[in-house]
This record gives C-alpha cells, structure tokens and sequence, in this order.
C-alpha cells in the first residue's frame, strides 16, 4: 500500500514538475489572473483574460486556451480572431500570434521570446455569442471559463456583468468541494476572488430574462431546478468539509489512541518484569561465567546474531569486542597464555565445548602461533579478489566473486553456527532455570487488534490524503501528518513484536538475575566517577577486565586502573598489556571485516545493462538492509 502511494504521489509531483505551457524546460509561475464577462443584452458577451506571468527561465512565448466548455445553449460561439495585446515589464510589445481551433475550444499562442526575471502581461478579448440559455422565468449561466491550466493561477478576480440590472438574480462560483471563494454582489453584476486556482472555475448564475432584448425563450422553468441544483451542491460540500476537515481525522485520532492504549497495555502486562534500575551498581560480576554463557544466557544473543534492538536490556554488543573478550577470559584462566607475540594453546586445561571451538577457530588447529596468526583459516584473500578483478569482466567476474565470498561464509558461518549450538547446549546442560517466557496467545490477540486499528486508520488518511492533495488543499498537511504517526506506529509495533516473538519476555526471576548483570555494567560505565575508596574492596579486576571487554568498557576501566595505580596480581598482569589488548582486538576487529568483504563479494553484480566484453559498470548490493524493511512493512500491511 505504501509502496503504491509512494509512486503515485512521485507520480503527481513529476507531472506537476513538468506541466509548462509553453516547454517543460521553461519555470514560471502566473501571479494573477483577472477575467472579464460582460452580458449583453442580445445574448452576446465580451470575455476579457488577462494573465500576468511571471518567469524564472528564458522562454518562447505564452500559450492561452478557451475552452466551449461543453453543454451549451444552442447556437454558442466563440469568435475566431480575438484581440491580443502583450506587455513585458510594464512595456507594451508587438507580437505575433497562432489561433488554432481544437475542436472543443480555441488556442492562442503568443510569439513574445524573453529571458528569466520578466513580467509578462497578456491580453486577450474574445466574442462570445447566445452564452445563456434563456428559459421562460430565467436566463441560465453555466460556464467554465477557467478549466485545465497547467500552472496554478495564485490571484484569480473574475467580474461577471449585465448591461441591464435586475434585483431576480443569483450567482454561484465553484472551484471543487474543498476550496473556498469569495462572491460579491454588485449593483450590475457579481466579482468572484479566489487563491490558488488549479484546477475548473465554474459559474452558475441565472437573471430574469427582462436583461435580454427580442430573444427567444424556452417554454420551460428553470429557476427552482437551479436554486435545489445548488442547495444539493452545498450539502455536498458541507458534508464533505465535515467529513474530510473533522470526522475522519477525529476517527484516525480515536484508532491511533485506541490502538496506543491497546498495545501499551498488553506489553505493560506482558514485560511487568522488565524494567531495570540504571542507578543500582555492583562492584563484582553475579557469575563467574564464561562471555559467550553470559550473552546467551542474560542477553539471549549470539556470536551471529548480536543485535539488542527491541530488547528491555539496556546493553549494546559487537562482534569484534565479544569474540576479543572471549579470548581473554581464556588467557585469564590460562587456556591460553602468552609469551612475548606468541600464543600457546594448553588443551588439558578445563575448558568448555564451545570454547574449544573458539580455540580451533583462532588456532587453526595448532597449539603455538604468533599473534599475527590469530584467526588465520579465516582471512579473506583481498589478493585474490583483485587479480579477479583485473582478470574477468562482466558475468564471469560476479560468478567467480560469489563463488569465493559463498565459500568463505559457508565456513565461518558453519563455525559460528558449531560454536552457538554447543553454548545452548551449555545452558541446558547447568539446568540453569529459564528466565524468560513465551508471549501468552491473548497478549498476541491484542496487539494483533491494535494493529488491525493503525491498518484502518492508514487506509483512511491514505485514501483522504490522496483526495485533499489532488485538491490541493492544506488539509492534505494534517493527513500526511498523520499518515507518518500511523506508519511510525506500525513499524514499532511490529519491532516490539518481532522481538518479544523471537525471545520472550522476561519472568520475575529473569528481572533478578538480569538486574544483577545491569547493575554490574552500571559500575562499568560510571567507574570513572568514583574515588579509589568506592572499589577498595574489589580484587577480581582481571575478571572484571575480561566482561568490561564484553560490553564495550574496557578503556574507561584500563584508564581507571591507569589513574589509580592499581595492580593486577602477577598472573594476570598480562590482561593489562595494552599492546597485546590492541592486537588481538585488531585481529578480531580483521575477522569481522573478512566476513563483511565476503558478502560483499558473495553479492557482487553487474548491472543489466553492462556488457561482458565491455565491462560493464559494477554494482555492489548493499541494500539488504532497506529490502528487509520493505518486507517488513508488508509483513504489517498483510499479518
């Protein structure tokens, strides 16, 4: 639906960009717009346009159109050969001019050649013959003077007059539903003023037929058909302006609350236990457990999928710093230690399944290597992909650049994948107790109800928004407003749901055990605004290094070490070696980036339109992101 409505309004914004009268390359704008109909007494008229323009472009000349504007009393014409005048700031000029008859109308184009910043006035009067049609009571007016410019006319005066005044008159002016217009009475006849006129001005009137002389009238009545005509043209209105200016925006309100207090209500029920105080601090880690244990566990990610959006759980993760603290937990606990730039594996130390993939990962098998080394089965080849590059061209070079980035992520995936498998095999295996629950099936009915609500209200501000913007009506405003409050609504909506769908929602023991862990990384972020007798009492800075990694505090705590003089024991004043924390976060900051290299290679592609002998100009797809969102909207528009 979105989608739909996108390319509809580009649609309308294209069109609007390019309607110019005269070329589509010429910007002006027409500033007034003042017409003249004189009624004579046989049934004749003098009509009188005159158009001021005002241009931001050079230009060729003015295009100026009349139109018979269709039913017409029997025996109407427009004279041929109207009078033209033109005048370019403020000077009058000597044109030249084409009149071709469209069938239903005339064109005149004036040949008035200028450049950017003129003011330009054009005149035109036309002959108008048997313009009403006279009936037995009244004569009738039913006229479109003004109909299909392409430029909105900002100032419109129009001043319909009579060579005889009668007191049995009436005239109605009509620029569509919406849009208002001003009519004043006059001793002789009538002046209509109007703003921004973009579409018809239509004129409806009837006088007492005593204005004619020697003409022929009809032997029906017309004038209370013409006086319920527009009674029923009023209702109309009036109903319209009720509906679009009040009803349906107090409708779309009352669903978007409706829907806000539904959903808000059912997650306040659903996440009662989530809620942590980011105040509390506690100076020692509620477990000893091990990084990989503690994100599964309390955060409920994994090396693979780290993000937290959608979460209660104020915590960010990455990559680079959750694989960079899980080797320090292991050279912590002496799996592996550190010699100079060389690295041992000590395999007859205690060590958990998945740990031992991770070793396998970053070893590559062996017990000793250099540092340099590390993760060293899983660099992606840069090399290689530029000899492809110079190598192949077109079709050939996608396919051989899938091909490598495919199998890199075949591999990394599938030891990641090894790796998070033996850490939910962890949890279950401590018979740790679940904190967190399913949604129950009356927390997904309600939500699904305010979301039923927002697709409602998005139909009705779409459909009335589309109506307010052909009218170009500034109600159209308040609807588009009103549209990005539906659509903000959804798209949240459908987050909170994606996540609390995937991972639950926490219980009353899950609040405890995840609030002990809140409250730890509290300490963490704020260490740098504690004096030294705060933490006098804490003696596990080597574990506390290891989670500060985890969650991305490791420089304020090193600074804190740093700033106090406060030492690591012996066997673990390796954690404090800033030269090793540096290359091994570089090497696993390397890891990531092979990965994100090969799935830019696994997406590599040509565009349609290159050729494979030519080269072709090369495309990366980087829009996964924007595509998964689109999916998700619909996903919305359709659940």
């Amino acid at each position: 639906m979105m989608k739909k409505l996108t390319l509809f309004l580009l649609a309308i914004i294209t069109f609007l960009g390019l309607s110019v009268q005269v070329n589509a390359e010429v910007d002006y704008s027409i500033s007034h717009y003042d017409g003249v109909l004189e009624i004579h007494n046989d049934n004749s008229a003098d009509f009188i346009q005159k158009i001021t323009y005002q241009f931001d472009s050079s230009y060729n000349g003015q295009i100026v159109t009349l139109g018979e504007a269709g039913n017409m009393p029997a025996g109407f014409s427009v004279n041929s050969q109207p009078e033209i005048s033109a005048e370019v700031n403020g000077t009058s000029r000597e044109v030249d001019t084409r009149i071709s008859n469209l069938g239903d109308g005339y064109e005149v184009k004036v040949y008035n050649a200028g450049s950017s910043g003129d003011t330009v006035v054009v005149t035109v009067h036309w002959q108008l013959s048997q313009l009403l049609f006279p009936y037995s009571d009244v004569s009738e007016l039913n006229w479109v003077p003004i109909s299909d410019w392409d430029e909105t006319l900002h100032n419109v005066k129009f001043t319909v007059t009579t060579d005889k005044s009668t007191s049995n008159r009436q005239l109605w002016a009509h620029t569509g539903y919406l849009n208002s217009i001003t009519v004043t009475k006059m001793s002789n006849g009538y002046q209509i003023s109007a703003k921004n006129v973009s579409g018809k001005l239509e004129l409806h009137a009837y006088w007492d037929h005593s204005i004619f002389e020697n003409v022929s009238l009809s032997s029906k009545n017309r004038k209370s058909a013409i006086i319920k005509q527009e009674a029923k043209i009023v209702h109309r209105s009036q109903v319209l302006q009720m509906l679009l200016f009040y009803i349906l925006p107090a409708i779309v309100i009352i669903l978007i609350v409706g829907a806000l207090v539904v959903f808000f209500r059912a997650f306040r029920l659903a996440g009662q236990y989530e809620h942590f105080d980011r105040k509390i601090r506690s100076y020692e880690a509620p477990e000893d457990w091990s990084p990989l244990l503690v994100l599964k566990y309390i955060y409920d990610v994994d090396l693979q999928h780290l993000d937290t959006k959608g979460s209660s759980i104020p915590q960010k993760f990455n990559f680079e710093t959750a694989m960079q603290a899980t080797l320090l937990d292991l050279i912590d606990r002496k799996v592996i230690s550190v010699d100079n730039k060389e690295l041992f594996c000590h395999l007859d130390m205690p060590m958990m399944d998945y740990e031992a993939e991770v070793i396998d990962m970053a070893f590559g098998g062996k017990e000793k290597i250099i540092i340099d080394d590390l993760f060293a089965d899983y660099h992606f080849d840069d090399t290689l992909l530029n000899k492809y590059k110079k190598q192949y061209k077109g079709k050939t070079l996608e396919s051989k650049l899938n091909k490598i980035g495919n199998d890199f992520n075949r591999r990394y995936n599938a030891k990641l994948n090894s790796i998070n498998k033996l850490v939910e095999k962890e949890v279950t295996s401590q018979n740790l107790p679940a904190i967190r629950q399913e949604l129950s099936e009356g927390t997904k009915s309600t939500i699904s109800l305010a979301r039923r609500f927002l697709l409602v209200a998005m139909l009705l501000v779409t459909l009335s928004g589309v109506y307010s913007f052909m009218q170009e009506h500034w109600i159209f405003l308040i609807y588009g407003t009103l549209l990005a409050i539906v659509i903000f609504m959804l798209f949240y909506i459908n987050r909170k749901m994606h996540y609390s769908t995937e991972h639950g929602t926490i219980t009353a023991e899950g609040q405890q055990r995840v609030q002990a862990w809140v409250s730890f990384t509290n300490m963490m972020r704020d260490i740098d605004k504690f004096d030294k007798v705060d933490i006098q009492g804490v003696v596990v800075w080597n574990r506390i290094l290891v989670y500060a990694t985890l969650f991305g505090y490791a420089k304020r705590v090193q600074k804190y070490l740093d700033f106090n003089a406060i030492k690591l024991a012996n066997e673990s004043v390796i954690l404090t070696n800033q030269e090793l924390g540096y290359m091994i976060g570089m090497h696993t900051h390397q890891l990531g980036l092979a990965s994100h290299n090969a799935n830019m290679a696994a997406h590599f592609s040509v565009s349609s339109g290159s050729s494979g002998s030519g080269g072709g100009r090369i495309l990366w797809r980087r829009r996964r992101r924007w595509r998964r969102s689109v999916l998700k909207t619909l996903q919305i528009c359709y659940n």
